[in-house]
């Protein structure tokens, strides 16, 4: 198996020390079983892909992860993941997907929240994450999927309570490998039951394909090549 800690988490537009949540990018490798031995955990039934059914390169690209990864049907959500601005997605996609989780009986394992390549890349977020300072000001934007990786703190965001430098509480200050656990709640890398603890998903896009992103060529040759270096 695959096996990969997270380490950090990437501001979108600017690059900033990798222990602060800020607007995420998140890249995280799902892994397929082989004889490896587990040093971070995840695979393909931890995984939970949002398909815009009536996206073409949506369908086709997450059929093809789908069969390359082999993630279990059950783990496939039909929903449109785009929203207007961040208030409309806790309305409807971040509810849909925590949803679909508890009715399927999925919520206790998936740790990953996969979007295929067919929509925008962001979602508006002004006037929610205070930017301190940072050019160009507040926050305007987070990524697509940092949406689903906040889900558990979409009530702070709402409220106007994060800025950029909110740290991440799965970051440790080592270097070694740990595992993931949507369920369990961090504090400085490690599992706590404290106040101020907190939980997250891996959440990230298989590619872009709008105007200067990737080809659905470059996207299926990504896939390829991520399954051919497992373990």
């Amino acid at each position: 198996m695959l096996q990969f800690p997270l380490r950090g988490l990437r501001f979108h537009g600017f690059a900033h020390i990798r222990r602060w949540i800020g607007i995420l990018l998140v890249a995280a490798a799902i892994a397929t079983p082989s004889d490896k031995q587990a040093l971070a955990g995840g695979g393909p039934e931890n995984v939970a892909m949002i398909v815009n059914p009536e996206n073409p390169e949506s369908l086709y690209i997450s059929n093809y992860y789908q069969n390359a990864r082999g993630i279990p049907s059950s783990n496939i959500f039909y929903l449109a993941p785009d929203a207007t601005d961040y208030p409309q997605f806790t309305e409807f996609q971040l509810p849909a997907l925590l949803g679909m989780l508890e009715n399927r009986g999925l919520g206790d394992h998936i740790d990953y929240i996969i979007l295929p390549p067919g929509g925008s890349f962001f979602t508006p977020v002004s006037g929610l994450i205070d930017g301190m300072g940072c050019p160009p000001g507040d926050v305007r934007r987070i990524s697509a999927s940092s949406g689903f990786t906040l889900a558990y703190q979409a009530d702070e965001m709402l409220a106007g309570n994060l800025n950029v430098f909110a740290s991440n509480k799965y970051f440790a200050d080592n270097d070694s490998a740990q595992s993931f656990d949507s369920n369990t709640f961090y504090v400085a890398g490690t599992p706590s039951e404290a106040a101020g603890a907190e939980r997250y998903f891996i959440g990230f896009m298989l590619g872009y394909s709008g105007e200067r992103g990737n080809t659905l060529e470059e996207i299926i040759a990504n896939i390829d090549r991520s399954v051919a270096v497992d373990g």
